[in-house]
């Protein structure tokens, strides 16, 4: 039941968080950039709500347990989605700045 109730909807959200990464070809990135941090803020609202919900369902111990490692590995994926969405789209902004 850990696997199913736990460890599934966080590879989920790892995977939902990884598709936003580097998909700035078709369309360019400034097009999509409100639909992906919109994604990715909803992600990151979604697991700390996860989290809250782990933290009451699983004992409370001293050390870092193994779900503990997989929420934060999460937070973390999402949270470099979101710096890589916002570098993609000053670099696109800078790039547009240079050529003119």
């Amino acid at each position: 039941p850990v696997i199913r109730n736990m460890i599934i909807p966080l590879l989920i959200t790892n995977f939902a968080t990884i598709s936003t990464f580097r998909m700035r070809v078709f369309p360019p990135p400034h097009e999509g950039f409100n639909e992906r941090t919109a994604t990715l803020v909803t992600i990151l609202l979604a697991l700390f709500a996860f989290l809250s919900a782990a933290h009451s369902a699983l004992p409370d111990l001293p050390v870092n347990t193994f779900m503990d490692q997989v929420i934060f590995y999460s937070i973390i994926v999402t949270f470099f989605g979101l710096l890589d969405n916002m570098w993609a789209y000053e670099t696109v902004a800078w790039a547009a700045l240079t050529i003119e």
